[in-house]
């Protein structure tokens, strides 16, 4: 399975395993989702996503009233997943590693230094 056009610059992967935990930190709670994909046409090579689910007050923009232009709908409260990696050591666009459970832990051992260095230990 392959793109072959100068637009498209990597190989293509396919989603293998989603993996959640909650996780507390002091007073801050939430879930931890990664996400594992790996390359349709090299099986060593993976790509993830670490996602952080929060909650976020949200506002649409339309429909407005037609006199102060404001929006007519209320705030909402909506869980949305915001990108989590940049807390890791790693890079995860594009890695190897001999296998899914290799490339996991892999993944799961950097989340595991990053609370070690949040925890003081």
């Amino acid at each position: 399975m392959n793109i072959s056009h100068p637009f498209v610059k990597s190989e293509i992967y396919k989603l293998i395993r989603t993996t959640e935990f909650d996780v507390a930190i002091g007073d801050d709670s939430f879930e931890l989702r990664v996400e594992l994909f790996q390359a349709a046409s090299s099986p060593n090579f993976f790509r993830a996503h670490i996602w952080r689910k929060e909650f976020f007050s949200i506002q649409s923009v339309f429909p407005q009233d037609e006199k102060t232009h404001e929006p007519i709908d209320s705030p909402s409260g909506e869980k949305i997943i915001v990108d989590f990696s940049y807390h890791l050591r790693g890079k995860y666009s594009h890695f190897k590693a001999e296998s899914e459970t290799v490339a996991i832990q892999l993944i799961l051992d950097d989340f595991q230094m990053f609370l070690n260095h949040v925890s003081d230990k």
